[in-house]
């Protein structure tokens, strides 16, 4: 039942991708990470709803946010980096050195705060 929701959920978020803003894609990106939908270890069998997408989805999103990191609050860029750490994304070093570059043009924007949750 829980997959059959997600699925559902998922195939709304298929459709609606091109519209959502920085914010939208790291939350959903983030939300990702957090349920470690790309995971395939028997670790992942107990956990809830053990939910799965397409790689091809993730990959979208991820490029999707590549064009919007300019827009992207530092927050929504921590929250990508947390979710590529957490999915273990070691081929996607094109959209973390442009994290980089987003927060080096901002670092005498950027409050403490906001740098320390990147570095975490």
């Amino acid at each position: 039942r829980v997959q059959q929701q997600f699925g559902r959920l998922v195939s709304h978020l298929e459709d609606v991708s091109k519209d959502l803003d920085a914010r939208g894609l790291a939350s959903a990106i983030w939300a990702f990470g957090r349920l470690d939908v790309l995971s395939t270890q028997a670790s992942n069998q107990g956990k809830p709803g053990n939910v799965r997408i397409k790689p091809q989805l993730l990959a979208e999103y991820l490029y999707l946010a590549h064009g919007k990191l300019s827009e992207a609050q530092p927050q929504s860029m921590a929250n990508i980096l947390w979710s590529m750490v957490r999915l273990r994304l070691r081929s996607e070093v094109g959209l973390l050195k442009e994290i980089e570059n987003n927060l080096v043009l901002r670092r005498n924007s950027t409050n403490a705060h906001s740098l320390s949750n990147m570095l975490w």
